[in-house]
C-alpha cells in the first residue's frame, strides 16, 4: 500500500489471516474478530455489538450508494439499557476504561474521539446514543 501504514506484503498477510470469506474486503464481522476476538475481551454485551455492527453496516451502505442508508429500527430504550450496562461506576459517562474490555483500546478510543462532541473525555448518555443510532453517519 503505497503511503500507507503497511507494507504491501503485510496488508496482504492481513487480509489473508483476517479476510474470512475471501471477497478481498474486510466486512464488519471480519472488521471486529480482528480488532477484539472474542476469545480476549474480557467484557461482552451482544447488544452492544450489534448496535455497533448495525451502525458500520449503515456507515458502509451510505459509502457504497452515495445517499443515507436507512436505519434499523431498534427497541425503544435499547440504547439506553446499552449504556447503563456499559457505564460500570453508575456515573451517568462511558468513559475509555469502561468501553475497554468490549473494545480493543484503539477502537474505543477512536469511537470516544469522533463521538465525544464536547471533548470532555467521556460519552455522554446522548453521545453514547448518537454512536449506537445506525442512521447518525457522522
Amino acid at each position: 500500500v503505497d503511503g500507507g501504514a503497511l507494507e504491501r506484503r503485510a496488508a496482504e498477510e492481513l487480509m489473508a489471516r483476517h479476510d474470512i470469506n475471501g471477497d478481498r474486503l474486510l466486512n464488519v464481522n471480519e472488521f471486529l474478530a480482528m480488532m477484539c476476538p472474542a476469545d480476549v475481551r474480557s467484557k461482552g454485551d451482544s447488544d452492544f455489538e450489534d448496535m455497533l455492527r448495525a451502525k458500520f453496516e449503515c456507515i458502509v451502505q451510505s459509502w457504497k450508494s452515495g445517499e443515507e442508508a436507512p436505519a434499523r429500527r431498534e427497541a425503544p430504550g435499547k440504547a439506553r439499557r446499552v449504556f447503563e450496562r456499559i457505564d460500570d461506576d453508575g456515573s451517568g459517562d462511558v468513559t475509555l476504561d469502561e468501553l475497554v474490555g468490549h473494545l480493543d483500546l484503539k477502537t474505543a478510543f477512536g469511537l470516544l474521539e469522533v463521538y465525544d462532541e464536547d471533548a470532555d473525555g467521556v460519552l455522554s448518555r446522548e453521545e453514547f446514543q448518537t454512536m449506537l443510532r445506525p442512521e447518525v453517519t457522522a
